[in-house]
């Protein structure tokens, strides 16, 4: 896929713009996904359906911030909007990244970082586009292709956001990672329209 052209700074400023229009909508979300997360030390029995609850909570909250940045109208009813066999390739595709990026930062880190740039449109794809999870893996490979650098540097700068925001209580990070997910919708809807404007222009 050829080199895309996004500007990271409209990404973010786009985002934060988009959270003040419902910003406690957003700080909901990210606070349910931050304490649906099992500490660790809890036996099996319930860790297991606890850690399935919180998988399946992160790739609505996912549908939802694409829906929203399409300009649909979303709501809490949208929690319960994902079907079986997506969640199914949902969990087979955080299964199969967490191996792969583990290797690979067992390994050397940096594969490990490069494997979790190249997979960073797959979720979005499963749950956006219904694909499987094999499927959006190598859809997300193509189109992050000759994007790589510019990826990096993005997700760099919303990492430094949601370290400043740690520091600014635990309000500040909520809002940090409500923003950030905001961007990354952003980012996947940017990479996604691109492409499909590449691929008309290959059709005519």
């Amino acid at each position: 896929m050829s080199r895309i052209e996004f500007s990271i700074s409209h990404i973010i400023a786009r985002s934060w713009d988009r959270f003040k229009e419902n910003p406690f909508f957003w700080i909901g979300l990210a606070f349910l996904n931050i304490i649906i997360t099992p500490p660790a030390g809890l036996p099996p029995i319930i860790s297991f359906p606890v850690t399935l609850l919180g998988l399946y909570i992160s790739a609505s909250i996912t549908l939802i911030t694409i829906k929203y940045m399409r300009g649909e109208s979303v709501g809490v009813r949208d929690l319960i909007s994902i079907d079986f066999q997506v969640f199914l390739n949902y969990i087979l595709f955080t299964i199969t990244a967490l191996v792969g990026v583990f290797i690979g930062l067992f390994l050397l880190i940096l594969p490990g970082l490069y494997l979790a740039i190249r997979l960073i449109f797959a979720p979005f794809l499963i749950v956006d586009q219904k694909m499987g999870f094999d499927q959006a893996i190598e859809k997300s490979w193509q189109m992050t292709a000759q994007n790589v650098g510019k990826i990096t540097m993005y997700i760099l700068i919303v990492l430094l956001m949601v370290f400043i925001g740690f520091f600014v209580f635990f309000f500040g990070i909520i809002v940090a990672l409500a923003v950030t997910g905001l961007s990354n919708a952003i980012l996947y809807l940017t990479f996604l329209d691109k492409e499909n404007k590449y691929l008309n222009n290959d059709l005519d």
